[in-house]
């Protein structure tokens, strides 16, 4: 990887960093707890919700191009079509149920919510064959304009009207804007590029390839937004607000993991796929760089967790810095569990990933029953996540960190992928 890519990665990084750490402290410090509480909520719902028409095509198309660039304006093609259809349903689907959600959702606050993530959806969804192909400085370009765009879209409608729907709303138009500018420089990257229907495949055979991709990337964000709707149902809506806050700090700081994998994947990938020298050493030194990332950005919030909970959110969120310290041992567990799911990835184990993510969960919402049948409180709640992060990171870790005896080969695990 050239100085320059990581240059334009640490751009993208910060951008990502302003949009999902620092938006949403100037959120909680402009609405209050109650209402930051309503919108997390709220928005939390609605990123779920759009995992049913994100379905991991982002990822697929960052893996798939990086290994063969020249079939990139074909899986475009048909990928957009087959996401066109899970668009529908999702449309159909929040046209039905977002009127029946009263007023824990009001639908002034949460359609353009819904709007917002579906549109976000097909931006990233174009923007992945550019990492594919190693277009970072364009990459960082787009991305950043997006995230400085909703960030002050979003603070600005904040400040200006005080109210959550009014943030909703600036949100969505930031993601449209990403949208066409993400599609313009898709249209301008792949040769060939086209959004015709395609002849020859259809859109079930498109999600038939895609599905580990889409069931591991619905589980994978499932973890930054299911746990925000959980305490909200568990605790109630004192706790959310609370609870959302800190959270967002560690979403902030994870917003890094997706970059240095979008980074990591198309070129581990590469190597694996040509069983290159020094392969091993590059997925080992993936990991202790996720792993260092984790502990960088959580020490603090394990040694001045009420100092940054004042200073970050206020006086009205100091109840925040009891949580900050089990937050900060999460953001560890959670930086170095992802290092070796990117490395998994790239070996070509995405199907064997769908079944550990599926088994975290559901080792994850166990612990939660306990936890809410033995009346604990929320930091209980986190320790059941931490301990459902490291039992996933571990799990990933022995699907390519065999003895040479029992390793496959390379080779073999491309081509059965």
């Amino acid at each position: 990887m050239k100085a320059r890519h990581f240059v334009h990665t640490a751009v993208s990084i910060g951008s990502r960093l302003l949009s999902s750490l620092v938006l949403f402290v100037l959120l909680a410090r402009l609405l209050g707890p109650t209402d930051f509480g309503h919108f997390t909520f709220a928005f939390g719902v609605s990123v779920l919700a759009a995992l049913i028409v994100d379905f991991g095509f982002a990822g697929f198309l960052l893996r798939e191009v990086g290994v063969d660039a020249s079939r990139a304006a074909a899986l475009v093609q048909t990928s957009f079509w087959a996401k066109l259809w899970l668009a529908a349903v999702y449309a159909v689907s929040a046209a039905v149920l977002l009127p029946l959600a009263g007023d824990a959702m009001p639908l002034s606050l949460t359609a353009p919510l819904f709007v917002a993530a579906g549109l976000a959806s097909f931006a990233d969804f174009f923007i992945a064959p550019l990492r594919g192909m190693a277009r970072y400085a364009r990459e960082a370009a787009i991305v950043t304009s997006s995230n400085v765009m909703a960030l002050a879209l979003g603070a600005g409608a904040a400040l200006a009207y005080g109210t959550p729907q009014a943030v909703a709303w600036a949100l969505l138009a930031a993601r449209a804007v990403y949208l066409v500018i993400a599609w313009r420089a898709a249209a301008a990257t792949v040769a060939g590029f086209t959004l015709a229907v395609p002849s020859g495949t259809s859109a079930w055979q498109t999600l038939s390839r895609v599905w580990p991709y889409g069931v591991d990337g619905m589980l994978t964000t499932a973890w930054s937004q299911l746990d925000v709707v959980l305490v909200r149902l568990l605790f109630g809506a004192q706790a959310v607000g609370l609870y959302a806050a800190g959270q967002k700090i560690v979403q902030g700081a994870a917003s890094l993991i997706p970059v240095i994998g979008n980074v990591m994947i198309p070129s581990l990938s590469r190597m694996v796929g040509g069983g290159a020298p020094g392969m091993r050493g590059a997925m080992l030194r993936t990991v202790a760089a996720l792993a260092a990332c984790g502990v960088v950005f959580g020490l603090p919030l394990l040694l001045f967790p009420v100092a940054l909970a004042v200073l970050l959110y206020g006086a009205e969120f100091a109840g925040v810095g009891h949580l900050l310290p089990v937050f900060g041992a999460l953001l560890i567990v959670r930086f170095a569990a992802a290092g070796t799911g990117i490395v998994a990835t790239a070996s070509g184990f995405q199907k064997k990933r769908v079944a550990v993510q599926i088994g975290g969960m559901a080792a994850f919402l166990a612990l939660v029953a306990v936890v809410w049948v033995a009346g604990l409180e929320v930091r209980a709640f986190i320790g059941a996540y931490i301990v459902a992060m490291a039992a996933i990171g571990a799990a990933y870790a022995r699907l390519w960190w065999k003895p040479p005896n029992e390793r496959r080969p390379t080779t073999a695990c491309c081509a059965n992928h």
